[in-house]
């Protein structure tokens, strides 16, 4: 159900402009998988972000639009229910934290999709994020995620943090900024 529901929120987003089809290996990313973490870069990029490793998989989805993207990025731990993706993009494409949610939102309407509720925007390290929940009918459980955004020497990581369980709400919300404070990123010399 996480899977579903994430491809339906994650069809909402604007497409990358460069997609796999046209990409070349400098603005591809590539993932090295290390004894206990991940570690992210694209070539053309001087940040790397490290993710641990945990029970989270390498996955793809397909779903067209942004999701094909040659940046993207897709990690699932089904057992926890625990899904952590998002794209490398130059920070030519980043208008502001505020703007971007106010534009996911309003697409988000415009497509009759679930509206986020007990919305909290933070900073943590360098991340500007928002913390929210998603209401999931029909379903025994809870829905939270984190929409966090990193800015720096020319690239914008934008990384969406999610978790359904039969947890309440708040203690999903406290291990998803648990995982948020876990992911390291760091420019190269």
């Amino acid at each position: 159900m996480q899977a579903i529901l994430f491809a339906i929120l994650i069809s909402a987003l604007v497409p990358a402009p460069c997609t796999a089809a046209n990409a070349s290996k400098e603005v591809t990313l590539q993932v090295t998988e290390l004894n206990n973490s991940y570690e992210l870069s694209v070539p053309v990029s001087r940040l790397i972000m490290t993710i641990p490793k945990g029970n989270l998989l390498q996955n793809k989805i397909s779903g067209g639009g942004s999701v094909d993207s040659p940046r993207y990025f897709y990690f699932e731990d089904n057992k926890l229910g625990i899904i952590a993706s998002g794209w490398f993009e130059s920070s030519a494409s980043y208008s502001s934290f505020n703007q971007l949610w106010y534009d996911e939102k309003k697409s988000w309407l415009t497509k009759k999709l679930p509206m986020p509720v007990n919305e909290t925007i933070f900073k943590s390290d360098g991340w500007e994020a928002v913390a929210y929940d998603i209401p999931v009918p029909r379903q025994a459980g809870n829905n939270s995620h984190i929409r966090a955004h990193w800015v720096q020497a020319g690239t914008w990581l934008d990384l969406h943090l999610s978790l359904t369980s039969k947890a309440e709400n708040i203690e999903l919300r406290e291990k998803l900024m648990k995982l948020l404070k876990s992911i390291h990123v760091k420019q190269r010399i």
